[in-house]
């Protein structure tokens, strides 16, 4: 919400972080302490070369482009479906802690610290430069600003954010599958950043947890879950 990008394909980041860290721990018995890391690394390494290769496309041409990528991923995995699990996905994958409430405190520990370091980053020149793009990119370059480089780097830090979040659910669910990789999984982060307030580093955070709470309060409504979700999701928008 701060440089302007639309990246359409942002589920590719918790979707490659949560198939690293899940095929390292389950199938190949690598430390959980170790397979996160792994995962977060994976995730960097794929903004890095998707970023070079689609920073400098501009509008609705950059979003289409990286939208691309985690249908690439989602295939993959069943083309190498006896390692990835294919549709099923991999099950079996070790947890972080054998008490849940270990979990909620990690969780929002991550959560206060990757909102503590947002905060710093966007109210730092970066962030400045950030705005300054997403008002005007020619302009920005014009005065002689590398808007590339704070482009990359800013992919970079959402990666690993993403990243760590991907594979830590990897292992608070004990699985992984497929549906990380979808469509649905990025226009669900969109919609939270929307109806919390794009540019805001609390608003996200804060519809995340408006929209989520919503969708599980609706379960019982059956058939008209969906429909209800949307109808409130309007309003709220509205």
């Amino acid at each position: 919400g701060f440089s302007g990008r639309v990246n359409l394909g942002y589920a590719m980041l918790p979707g490659i972080a949560a198939y690293t860290s899940a095929a390292l721990s389950a199938r190949l018995g690598v430390p959980v302490w170790a397979s996160v890391p792994a995962g977060v690394a994976a995730a960097l390494l794929l903004a890095g070369a998707v970023g070079v290769c689609t920073l400098r496309i501009k509008g609705i041409y950059f979003a289409l482009s990286t939208s691309i990528v985690p249908l690439a991923l989602f295939q993959l995995t069943h083309v190498f479906g006896k390692f990835f699990g294919g549709e099923e996905g991999i099950w079996g994958v070790p947890p972080m802690f054998s008490d849940p409430r270990y979990d909620l405190l990690a969780v929002l520990a991550i959560l206060g610290l990757a909102m503590a370091f947002s905060l710093w980053y966007v109210h730092s020149k970066a962030g400045l430069v950030l705005r300054a793009i997403q008002g005007g990119e020619l302009t920005a370059q014009a005065l002689g600003v590398d808007t590339f480089r704070f482009l990359f780097v800013s992919l970079l830090i959402s990666a690993a954010i993403g990243g760590l979040a991907g594979a830590y659910l990897a292992h608070f669910q004990m699985l992984v599958a497929p549906e990380i990789l979808q469509i649905i999984t990025t226009l669900q982060i969109i919609t939270f950043t929307q109806v919390g307030g794009p540019g805001t580093i609390l608003g996200p955070a804060i519809g995340s947890f408006v929209l989520v709470i919503l969708n599980e309060n609706l379960r019982a409504w059956t058939e008209l879950r969906l429909f209800a979700y949307f109808a409130v999701l309007v309003l709220l928008l509205r």
